[in-house]
C-alpha cells in the first residue's frame, strides 16, 4: 500500500459483482506490514461472515450461522526460536494456539473493530456480532460508498501532493 502507521482501519480493497460484495479494512504499521485487518463477505445483501486479525492478539472468524467459529493467537518469541530463520521473521497464526471464542470477543474483535474509519460501520458490526440471530438490514452498498469516500480522503494526508509546475 506504501503508508505506514495509519492507526486507522481503513477499506483498503474490494470487489463486487451482482449480488456479492467483499470488502477488506487494513491499517498498517509501517509499510506492506498490516497491524489490523478486517474482510466481510456479503452476499444478496446479507453478511455472511466477517475475518478479523490483530497483530497484538491473533486472528478470528466470524461466520452468521455459527458467530466466531476459529480463533487462533500469534507464534510468541519463545514459539518462534525453536523454528527456522525465516519463521523467526514472519510469524504465523500458531495452529496449536487455538483459543476459545471468548478471547476472539474480548480482544480481537474490539481491537479491530475500535479502530476501523468508519464510526457507523463500526456501530453496525458490533450490534450484528452480538446479535447474530437477528437480520440487520444493512444498505452494504451504501457502506461500501461511504467507505470508499473516507478512506480517499483519509488517505490523502499519507500520501504527499505532486508537484505541479
Amino acid at each position: 500500500m506504501g503508508v505506514s502507521f495509519t492507526e486507522k482501519v481503513f477499506l483498503e480493497d474490494y470487489f463486487i459483482d451482482d449480488e456479492n460484495i467483499s470488502m477488506e479494512f487494513s491499517s498498517y504499521l509501517r509499510e506492506d506490514f498490516v497491524e489490523k485487518n478486517l474482510k466481510i463477505s456479503i452476499s444478496q445483501n446479507k453478511l455472511n461472515s466477517l475475518y478479523f486479525s490483530s497483530y497484538q492478539y491473533g486472528n478470528a472468524l466470524w461466520t452468521k450461522e455459527k458467530g466466531i467459529t476459529e480463533c487462533n493467537r500469534w507464534e510468541n518469541d519463545e514459539q518462534l526460536s525453536s523454528k527456522s530463520y525465516l519463521s523467526k521473521h514472519f510469524p504465523s497464526s500458531f495452529e496449536n494456539a487455538k483459543l476459545p471464542a471468548e478471547h476472539a470477543l474480548k480482544y480481537i474483535v474490539p481491537d479491530v473493530l475500535d479502530s476501523l474509519l468508519d464510526d457507523n460501520l463500526q456501530s453496525i458490526l458490533k450490534e450484528i456480532i452480538s446479535i447474530p440471530s437477528e437480520e440487520i438490514l444493512t444498505d452494504w452498498k451504501h457502506i461500501l460508498n461511504s467507505n470508499l469516500r473516507l478512506s480517499e480522503n483519509f488517505l490523502k494526508k499519507f500520501i504527499p501532493p505532486k508537484n505541479v509546475h
